[in-house]
Order: structure tokens, then C-alpha cells, then sequence
């Protein structure tokens, strides 16, 4: 049972490693999905040192899975063109490919609500 486990700790260390690199001009971002109250979906990467950045997330491309079964508070790693941060307002990006974390869902405070919907507005009126 030991060399088992043994054996099964090393292929995870060997394949963690190896792990797949993503391709040129990709990123990997984990965060939490959001669900605004017109159904766009909204990505809230972790929070940095230099801020938190939000994402409005584009019509998934060929690859990609529909955001549908996603509810407000799943977190997620999302895979997506590089783009520079932006301090203030919503980026608009095309969603390449995403995975849920199995035990990943958070509660989403009211103001952070407010302040997605404030932001897809004024993002609206540009």
C-alpha cells in the first residue's frame, strides 16, 4: 500500500512538472463567476496588488463549453487571450476554455453585485 501511494505521489510530482504549457499569447486566471441581472457573464480574477480586474466574458469560441450551468459564485480557472490589466471598468474578452473547482463556490457580497452592474453599465454607454 505504501509503495502504491508512493508511486502515485511521484507520478503526480512527474506530471505537475511536465504540466502542458499554454500556448503563445494565452493566460490562466482563477476567480469567481458572476452572473449579471441581464444574464452576461462576468469574470472577477483574484484580487492582485494592483487591483482586482473584471471581465466581461465573450461568446465562448468553437472549443469552448457554454457558460450556462454556471451560477454566480463558482470559481473558476479560466483560460484567455492575454490582454493588458485594466484599473478601472470591464474588459471584454473571448472565453478560450474553463474549468470549474469542484468545492470553489463563494458567496458574492452585495456590493461587489452593485459594483459589477455599475461597471457593465458605464461599459454599456461607452
Amino acid at each position: 500500500m505504501k509503495r502504491l501511494l508512493a508511486f502515485l505521489l511521484c507520478l503526480m510530482l512527474l506530471s505537475g512538472l511536465a504540466g502542458c504549457a499554454l500556448p503563445t499569447g494565452h493566460m490562466e486566471e482563477t476567480g469567481i463567476f458572476v452572473r449579471t441581472q441581464e444574464g452576461l457573464p462576468v469574470f472577477i480574477c483574484e484580487p492582485r496588488q494592483d487591483g482586482t480586474q473584471y471581465i466581461l466574458l465573450l461568446n465562448p469560441t468553437e472549443d469552448c463549453k457554454a457558460t450556462d450551468s454556471l451560477q454566480t459564485g463558482d470559481k473558476l480557472t479560466v483560460t484567455l487571450p492575454t490582454v493588458p490589466y485594466e484599473e478601472e471598468g470591464l474588459t471584454e474578452i473571448y472565453l478560450i476554455k474553463w474549468r470549474k473547482h469542484w468545492f470553489g463556490h463563494t458567496e458574492v457580497s452585495q456590493e461587489t453585485l452593485d459594483k459589477i452592474e455599475s461597471l457593465v453599465a458605464d461599459h454599456k454607454a461607452k
